[in-house]
């Protein structure tokens, strides 16, 4: 949260298109890294077991550099925590997505506090709200009717679509 408030200040030097293209190459680089990622998750009906987690400083680097993203990208979201927590702390897909939950809550709040000047806009955050919550109930639906491999190619699918996007609307303007 330290590192998202300290580094909003970096996103001001630098204009909005070389900052989508930025964030979009970042999101082909996690969505590949998905997609590619060699790991075997636990048959859908096993008896969980105890994650191997990586060591506190995994744990901390991974948050410094989430926490830096979030504050230069405006990237608080899941696209870039639950990969961190699936492939660097090794957390399992199911408790990666409930832990993100309150990693967003904290981590947005800090990159807001950094970037807050009295420009926001309520309407919009109403309707992304609702529109979130619905989208919640859904995916939480989803979520448990999916094995969790599917659910990570699906993500990544996404991710990558979405950088696909902004790359080609946003190069143009950093060309021209």
């Amino acid at each position: 949260m330290v590192v998202a408030y300290l580094s909003a200040g970096i996103s001001k030097q630098l204009s909005p298109a070389l900052l989508m293209v930025l964030f979009a190459l970042l999101m082909l680089i996690i969505g590949g890294l998905m997609i590619f990622q060699k790991r075997r998750d636990p048959p859908e009906r096993a008896i969980p077991q105890p994650a191997k987690r990586r060591s506190m400083w995994i744990t901390l680097t991974s948050g410094t550099g989430v926490g830096l993203l979030t504050g230069i990208l405006g990237v608080g979201g899941g696209f870039l925590i639950v990969p961190a927590l699936v492939m660097l702390v090794r957390l399992p897909m199911v408790q990666a997505v409930g832990t993100l939950l309150a990693i967003i809550a904290a981590n947005s709040l800090a990159g807001l506090a950094g970037h807050l000047n009295g420009q926001v806009d309520l309407l919009v955050i109403v309707l992304f709200g609702i529109a979130g919550i619905l989208g919640t109930f859904t995916g939480s639906r989803l979520g448990h009717r999916l094995p969790a491999r599917r659910l990570r190619q699906l993500f990544a699918l996404l991710v990558i679509a979405l950088a696909i996007f902004l790359m080609v609307d946003n190069l143009p303007k950093l060309i021209a």
